[in-house]
């Protein structure tokens, strides 16, 4: 049996719970893996704990994937968990604020995981670092209290969040363009992991796929069998956990395995860090 460690990008709750079945329901077993995960959170850095030689694989944003090889780490992307991106911004409808353009002076909470990601969208949209006051999303308060107030998360589950808090009716900003749809959450290794462990990341990467169609089948299932376990810390209502699962279904990929669309859309993210998509793209 091979040891096999994970970290994810977040806190643990529905947006890995395809890994989890593939844990609970033995299928990284079957082809010889002991799967561990290690929990991200808003000031986790997962390609930090790759680079550190602490886990095998990160479940990472590719903005800042593209961005650490840009500055010459050692990474390179093997897997795309969602086909496009729920990464969102989210306002109060009576913020008057409905598109990306329109965020320029607002407080922007933002997770460090993410932070990358959402600058690259706001300069493609006119907007610099500069006209936005970034903040941790740590501190954000509760209800989106003020007009000026802007919090970045995925629209699977950060609209209902924000709901439960008492935001009142909120405006979800994709961050995702129709016409050059990006990928999110991709599977990152370092080159040395990928040729010293080849064959391990390409079992992870067939029976996590297993463990996502499993979940497609009944998204309210495992929500419900986890609650007790992986989703023990969460303070998100179990109805809600559910709707989160429910939501993200029509992001998740069919395999987890980079096909074409994912390669060009990786290749668009590489190419506004400066990368060739030969640099840090490997289909196995």
């Amino acid at each position: 049996m091979i040891d096999f460690r994970v970290q994810t990008g977040w806190i643990w709750d529905a947006e890995f719970i395809g890994y989890f079945i593939g844990k609970e329901e033995g299928l990284y077993r079957s082809r010889g893996l002991n799967v561990s995960f290690v929990e991200g959170g808003p000031l986790i850095d997962p390609e930090a704990a790759l680079l550190r030689g602490e886990v095998d694989v990160s479940i990472s944003i590719p903005d800042s994937v593209a961005a650490r090889v840009a500055a010459g780490d050692d990474l390179i992307v093997v897997g795309r968990q969602y086909r496009r991106d729920p990464l969102a911004i989210i306002v109060t409808k009576d913020s008057g604020r409905s598109r990306l353009r329109d965020l320029s002076g607002a407080s922007l909470y933002v997770p460090e995981v993410s932070r990358t990601r959402v600058q690259t969208a706001l300069a493609a949209n006119g907007i610099e670092a500069t006209d936005v006051e970034y903040m941790p999303f740590e501190t954000r308060p509760l209800a989106l209290a003020g007009s000026g107030i802007a919090v970045a998360g995925y629209l699977t589950s950060m609209p209902d969040d924000l709901r439960r808090e008492g935001a009142g009716e909120v405006v979800v900003i994709r961050i995702d363009s129709e016409d050059a749809p990006a990928v999110q959450n991709v599977i990152t290794t370092t080159r040395e992991t990928l040729t010293t462990r080849g064959d391990a990341i390409r079992a992870f990467l067939d029976m996590s796929s297993t463990g996502w169609q499993r979940n497609g089948l009944n998204p309210s299932i495992y929500p419900r069998r986890f609650r007790s376990t992986w989703f023990n810390d969460l303070d998100r209502p179990q109805d809600s956990e559910i709707r989160h699962n429910e939501q993200q279904q029509p992001f998740v990929a069919d395999h987890l395995a980079l096909d074409l669309e994912a390669v060009k859309s990786l290749t668009r993210i590489g190419l506004s860090h400066g990368l060739d998509h030969s640099n840090w793209i490997a289909a196995v």
